[in-house]
């Protein structure tokens, strides 16, 4: 090691192969004395190639294995051992897929030779390289165009910004370093001599099937920390992307494809530095720095992948804005109540400071009485200020809902105990946006019309067809489920009495449960709670989740009810099935000899204690009702109208419906239902009865909405779409042709 003024970097590595011999070899020969580097548990050979260069005496290698975003924790540790153990003058924390360079084009050792020696750490910029989509192999021989697109043209690719700076340090004993490398805890120098600049070239989209991963990672990673991502954290918005099967898209979109380089700058100064490497005899590992130098294999259907884009991509990026302008807007709602809930709790200390002094005061302490005096005078301003502030905030309906589970002051009884336990599960949060998607997406829609006299359900139902929204992973899938469903309603699985005795006098009430274990409890009392109904009520939950089952034996016998529910059953379905299981137990309570009315609910709704009642007055003989009812254009199920107060409908929502039970006593009701319908289960409902002449109506109803993000409501939108358009002639809507006038 250079004894003059040793310069170490840190890096922290989860599968790097492609790149990881070539980011080594680069730094070696920029002057970079020493890498520690901690891997953390790589399976495709990662470890082994740093294990190469350990024994060469240039890689200090350690692991760590666990997956819980500790990347600033052990960054951390590498960086004091950097001085402690090998009195760095300089340490440099770096990513795997990051090149540092010298702006002034010597070597990252001469830079920090020329850096102030009252300079304890600086800012380095950051810019991505990138270039033709790869497949497999490596991205350094085509990625060589630098992007310095403004923010306006990377939000049209769903970025928010450049990347964040990176920052170097002086070697210290007691740095900490932030998550991401992007700060320390050292004082930081707003500007150095351009002797001493340095920035990084950032390889961050390499092969696709690499991508995924790493994005699945960020994802399970911030799972299991308990960390709380920023609202516009890039990992978490395209973690959502890959689970809803359109990531791949906006990946490629991202890229340099057919000369499209505006706003790009070319920049080979990473091949140019390794292929020097080669040519001079340098390489501590010729054979892995020729490797990085053969170029990759193109990804296949870029071009699909484009068109694609240019449809889907603009909805997309909007929707992933919206949710984090709601995100930020609740964190600072929070943050004023914080403030608010401080000031008054300040505000009552200087009030009784100020009556104890006043109560004394003397000629000394009249000077000190009125400073007090005109402190206080301020903070009864500020807190008016924030009240007025918070009170138009509690104006809106979705503030509210977030201040009523959140929140312990203003006077929102309802919260207590039920909100309690549910934080406890960390399953409440704010009221859904469910209607944000559908918005924009009729948004598109208008779009989409615009560009030619085509229909919006040619254009939709051609995206559909066209694109990987579908994907094959997606209708395997299906494909299963369908096959189980067959099997399911015909030979359904037994229901546990868990608590209680049913009887078929009951009103029956029927739920699905996938993912919200913590909503249980919350469920089986706001159910209890009900008033006004002419029989106790008999629930029977269908299970799509096995992971959670024995939880939700445990809940439901410990549940002591004194109201209404009477009786509780649990059927525990093998696979998942989703809400089509609603009419498998119905038609079950059918066979036993039930008749009437059901109601059908979702586990995510807050029901006031009078909605049952309610729900069950707006029922009847071959009636469907619900609080979520649309008039819809039998040509494109977003182009629709809410149906409320009794009027028509042409959809009923399955959650809050009251139906009845005679839509499932024909075998049809389940041998006509087509694959694509499976996990549409409402739309199929309410086309299928309307065909049979029965009466579909609205209902208004206050029911709020507990917000969970392994909500399943996203990757079906297209399908509604082609579902939807898909029954026209079999099942055709009784007012078609007036219906065909909705566009919204």
């Amino acid at each position: 090691m250079t004894a003059k003024m040793p310069i170490v970097m840190t890096l922290m590595v989860r599968d790097e192969a492609d790149i990881i011999a070539a980011m080594v070899e680069h730094h070696i020969a920029q002057g970079v004395d020493l890498i520690i580097a901690t891997d953390n548990a790589s399976s495709d050979g990662t470890r082994e190639i740093l294990a190469q260069y350990a024994e060469i005496g240039v890689v200090e290698l350690h692991d760590d294995p666990r997956v819980e975003k500790q990347q600033a924790e052990v960054v951390t540790s590498m960086a004091r051992r950097a001085f402690t153990e090998h009195g760095a003058a300089w340490v440099i924390n770096a990513d795997a897929d990051e090149f540092w360079f010298a702006r002034s084009g010597g070597t990252i050792a001469e830079a920090l030779a020329a850096v102030p020696e009252d300079v304890q750490s600086y800012n380095v910029s950051v810019r991505n390289l990138v270039g033709e989509p790869i497949e497999s192999g490596s991205v350094i021989p085509t990625h060589t165009w630098r992007d310095e697109r403004d923010d306006e043209a990377l939000r049209t690719v769903g970025l928010h910004a450049q990347p964040t700076h990176d920052c170097v340090h002086r070697g210290s004993a007691h740095v900490t370093i932030q998550q991401g490398n992007h700060g320390t805890s050292l004082p930081l120098a707003e500007a150095v001599p351009t002797e001493a600049t340095l920035e990084v070239l950032h390889l961050p989209y390499r092969q696709w099937s690499r991508y995924q991963e790493r994005v699945r990672n960020t994802a399970a990673a911030y799972d299991r920390s308990g960390l709380t991502p920023s609202p516009r954290h890039h990992g978490m918005r395209d973690a959502r992307w890959l689970r809803e099967g359109v990531l791949r898209p906006m990946f490629v979109a991202r890229h340099v494809v057919d000369d499209a380089t505006v706003g790009f700058a070319y920049d080979d100064r990473v091949v140019r530095a390794l292929s020097k490497l080669l040519e001079e005899r340098t390489a501590l590992i010729p054979e892995l720095v020729s490797e990085a130098l053969q170029p990759g294999s193109p990804l296949p259907g870029v071009s699909d992948d484009l068109s694609l884009f240019k449809k889907l991509g603009p909805w997309l990026v909007r929707e992933s804005e919206a949710r984090a302008e709601l995100a930020y807007s609740r964190n600072d709602f929070y943050s004023l109540l914080m403030q608010h809930e401080a000031l008054q709790a300040e505000q009552k200390e200087l009030a009784a400071e100020f009556e104890a002094t006043s109560n004394a005061m003397t000629d000394a302490h009249a000077a000190e009485t009125h400073a007090l005096r005109e402190k206080l005078g301020a903070a009864n301003a500020t807190v008016q200020s924030l009240t007025e502030y918070v009170e138009r905030l509690l104006q809106d309906r979705l503030v509210r809902a977030a201040a009523r589970v959140t929140t312990p002051r203003y006077g929102w009884q309802e919260r207590l105990t039920r909100a309690k336990r549910l934080l406890a599960a960390s399953t409440v949060k704010i009221k859904s946006l469910a209607d944000k998607p559908a918005h924009q997406l009729r948004q598109m829609a208008r779009h989409l019309d615009s560009d030619n006299n085509n229909s919006t359900a040619e254009r939709v139902a051609e995206l559909w067809q066209s694109t990987e929204l579908e994907n094959l992973s997606r209708s395997r899938a299906r494909a299963v489920a369908f096959a189980r469903f067959q099997e399911l309603w015909q030979n359904p699985p037994k229901a546990e009495v868990l608590h209680g005795e049913p009887k078929n006098e009951s009103l029956p009430i029927i739920m699905c449960l996938w993912n919200r274990p913590g909503q249980i409890d919350a469920i089986l009392e706001q159910l209890d709670r009900q008033i006004n109904l002419p029989t106790p009520l008999r629930l029977v939950f269908w299970n799509n989740n096995d992971a959670d089952h024995q939880w939700y034996r445990e809940r439901i016998q410990a549940f002591e009810g004194t109201g209404a529910l009477e009786s509780v059953e649990l059927i525990h379905s093998p696979h998942n099935i989703r809400g089509i299981g609603r009419f498998i137990i119905a038609r079950q309570l059918w066979n036993d000899g039930a008749r009437g009315n059901f109601i059908m609910l979702d586990d995510d709704e807050v029901l006031p204690n009078d909605a049952l009642s309610r729900l069950l007055a707006n029922g009847g003989k071959h009636r469907i009702s619900s609080i979520w009812a649309w008039r819809v254009n039998p040509d494109d199920y977003w182009q629709r109208e809410r149906a409320v107060n009794g009027e028509v409908a042409d959809y009923t929502a399955t959650g809050g419906c009251v139906c009845d039970l005679e839509i499932i006593a024909d075998d049809s009701f389940f041998t006509e239902l087509p694959e694509l319908g499976l996990f549409i289960e409402d739309a199929w409902m309410s086309r299928y009865a309307a065909a049979r002449g029965w009466s579909l109506t609205g209902i208004t109803l206050p029911v709020e909405f507990v917000l969970h993000e392994t909500n399943q409501y996203g990757p079906l939108i297209w399908d509604k779409v082609a579902f939807w358009t898909s029954l026209n002639d079999r099942y055709p809507l009784p007012l078609a042709e007036e219906r065909r006038k909705i566009r919204n």
